[in-house]
């Protein structure tokens, strides 16, 4: 009895010194190496990288059942399988198979049911077949499928359910299709699908809901629909489907509802709708369609109340409208309609009420007219820029009038007649219809009692009054008072209001009110000591050379922006001497000192 049980304890002793001859990181540079590795049953190594010149298979390394790190299979010319790593049924770190140029398939691999980290095939050049994988539901991180030059489909990941990092699918000369990707319902990253010469369709991820990264599906000469992600209702981040030059239409996004950063849709050559995108509400980011040669129009996108960001439609060569954006009220940056030959209605942003930035209409060689914009809100255009439109002669809308009606200095040429230059607009007869008030003066002057502020119209149309407001800094403003307008009136009207508390510096604007609660906002002015002045000033204007900056606070931070919005010069306090712009080109600019920005035309 004492003999057997010393056996057994002798026994547990060598298997366990055994075993542990197999626990540590293993880098097997040779076939020998491989040959000679311990001969262990349910052995279980750290991180095991496998990469040799000589190596032609893997059967020494029968034993291994688990890798508590990383699996890197790299750089072996020779080798044709991984049939030596059957027993394998888990990996705790990453799987790494790449730049195998005799690797023909996986198989080896059919018990592996666990990847704990990422997976990545890349680079290997005769790769035919992943099917060995088909056991494996979850990967926490990413997955990349690239540069497989003989890969005809992902058929192996059958039961790949969740990738919880992004998903990538590129340069894969011979991909069909995405058949193997059934079950996936869930990537917690980016899933892009780009530069696949032959993929022609998406249709096996008709099981994917979310994705919560970005999705990207571009450069794909010969994919034609994208009815497989009928199921996708969010994308966390931005949207792109660029250069797809068959791409027909967006069928498959039937179910989208929010994209959370930008959606670009640019240089399909063949897309005719988008009329996929009718569920769609909400877009985070920028909206930019462009170089799509054949669309016709924006349909599809009538859902969507506000974009958050700004808006550019460009280069849509068949572009007649934009009616597609008709529900559109709100764009929180600027808005850029340029190079569409032919379009000729601007009508569908009669909703559209505020942006915040430039608006920007150019080189569009068939529109008119500009009929759809009057209702924006002139006050929360930074900049207009309308040039090279060659048939546009009504420019005469409410919010363009109100605009240039401020005194401030915008593009407008190479237009039409009427348009070429900001005085034919504002003198047209439909700028003068469109103006609710023709605003003369606006000043302000201390007295004993208080600050008394004036004003007085020229003409006023459908007008009921005026709110004077004020603030102690020009952002966060009060109602002070309202005084009721004259209605419709031809003749000049003289106004006035004691400001009995005023601050030590206090600015003031008015707020116009048209008897169908449309609102324009004057420009701002500031009494202190008696004197209404504007708090800083730049001249000249337009400037040559160098700029005179006047301001009392010399501790404001500047910066200039060209007609594109593009930041040109910046800096934390104004300068001492005069601001030395003759490296500028001519054109247009927006300096923004403090919280002011003023509209400088430069011409060196």
């Amino acid at each position: 009895m004492k003999f057997k049980l010393l056996l057994l304890i002798l026994f547990v002793n060598f298997s366990y010194l055994n075993a542990q001859n197999c626990t540590t990181d293993y880098v097997l540079s040779s076939q020998q190496s491989i040959d000679n590795f311990p001969k262990t049953p349910d052995c279980a190594v750290g991180n095991l990288k496998i990469s040799g010149a000589d190596i032609t298979n893997l059967d020494g390394l029968s034993g291994i059942t688990e890798i508590n790190g990383y699996l890197d299979i790299s750089i072996n010319p020779l080798l044709t399988n991984v049939n030596g790593l059957s027993g394998l049924t888990k990996v705790s770190g990453y799987i790494e198979i790449s730049s195998n140029k005799s690797l023909t398939s996986l198989s080896g691999l059919e018990s592996l049911t666990t990847a704990g980290n990422s997976i990545k095939l890349a680079n290997n050049t005769v790769l035919t077949s992943i099917s060995a994988l088909n056991k494996l539901t979850t990967i926490k991180s990413f997955l990349e499928i690239s540069k497989n030059d003989a890969l005809p489909s992902l058929n192996g990941f059958g039961a790949l359910a969740q990738v919880f990092g992004y998903v990538e699918i590129s340069q894969n000369p011979l991909l069909t299709s995405l058949s193997g990707l059934g079950s996936l319902q869930l990537v917690g990253g980016n899933l892009r699908i780009a530069e696949n010469n032959v993929l022609s369709s998406l249709s096996s991820l008709d099981s994917l809901t979310n994705i919560n990264g970005f999705l990207d599906i571009s450069n794909n000469p010969v994919l034609k629909k994208l009815n497989g992600l009928s199921r996708l209702s969010k994308v966390l981040g931005y949207i792109n489907i660029n250069n797809n030059p068959l791409l027909s239409d967006l069928s498959g996004f039937d179910s989208l509802i929010s994209v959370g950063g930008n959606l670009r849709i640019a240089a399909n050559q063949s897309l005719k709708s988008i009329a996929s995108l009718h569920k769609l509400t909400t877009i985070n980011g920028l909206l930019s369609i462009g170089r799509n040669a054949s669309l016709p129009d924006l349909h599809g996108l009538e859902s969507i109340n506000a974009i958050n960001s700004a808006v550019a439609i460009a280069a849509n060569d068949s572009l007649t409208n934009v009616d597609g954006l008709s529900g559109v009220t709100y764009i929180g940056g600027f808005l850029y309609i340029g190079r569409n030959p032919a379009l000729t209605s601007l009508a569908g942003l009669n909703k559209l009420t505020t942006i915040s930035g430039y608006l920007n209409i150019e080189d569009n060689d068939a529109l008119t007219n500009l009929a759809g914009l009057d209702n924006i809100n002139s006050s929360s255009i930074e900049f207009l820029q309308i040039q090279n439109n060659d048939q546009l002669s009504i420019c005469g809308v409410k919010s363009i009038c109100q605009l240039l009606a401020s005194g401030t200095n915008h593009n407008l040429s190479d237009n039409g007649p009427g348009c070429a230059s900001q005085p034919e607009v504002t003198s047209s007869s439909s700028c003068q219809t469109a103006l609710p008030v023709d605003l003369v003066s606006f000043a302000g002057k201390n007295s004993v009692e208080g600050n008394v502020i004036s004003w007085q119209t020229a003409s006023e149309i459908n007008n009921a009054g005026f709110t004077l407001e004020k603030s102690r800094n020009a952002r966060n403003f009060e109602k002070l008072a309202f005084l009721q307008g004259q209605g419709n009136s031809g003749r000049p009207y003289n106004y006035t209001f004691t400001d009995t508390n005023p601050y030590e510096i206090t600015y003031y604007r008015l707020k116009q009110t048209d008897f169908d609660n449309t609102i324009t906002y004057s420009r701002i002015i500031n009494v202190k000591q008696g004197v209404a002045h504007p708090a800083v000033k730049l001249f000249p204007n337009p400037a040559k050379g160098e700029l005179f900056i006047e301001a009392e606070n010399r501790n404001l931070a500047y910066s200039i922006k060209n007609s594109y919005g593009v930041m040109v010069r910046e800096a934390a306090l104004l300068p001492v001497k005069p601001l030395d712009i003759s490296e500028l080109e001519n054109g247009l600019y927006l300096i923004k000192i403090g919280s002011e920005v003023f509209r400088v035309i430069i011409s060196n």
